[in-house]
This record gives structure tokens, C-alpha cells and sequence, in this order.
């Protein structure tokens, strides 16, 4: 997973809990939209 520019690294979180990976990180933008992030799965 690439960060934004300026994110620091040491801000990231990452929990994985009944399938589901959950990554967060500080915004550098007041006004920050969610953006959806498709996650494939493996195939087989």
C-alpha cells in the first residue's frame, strides 16, 4: 500500500479482525473526502 506524500509512517495503524483489514492514517487536508478502496480477493 503506498501512503500519501507527507504521511508519516510512524502515524499508521493497522488492525486485521474477522477478515476485514483496517488501515488509518492522519490527513494532512481539514476537508479530507473518503474515498472507497477496492480489495480484491485471491482467487481459489
Amino acid at each position: 500500500m503506498r501512503l500519501p506524500r507527507g504521511t508519516d509512517p510512524s502515524a499508521v495503524t493497522a488492525t486485521y479482525r474477522d477478515g476485514i483489514l483496517e488501515v488509518s492514517f492522519p490527513t494532512t487536508t481539514a476537508s479530507a473526502e473518503p474515498t472507497p478502496i477496492p480489495v480484491q480477493r485471491p482467487e481459489g
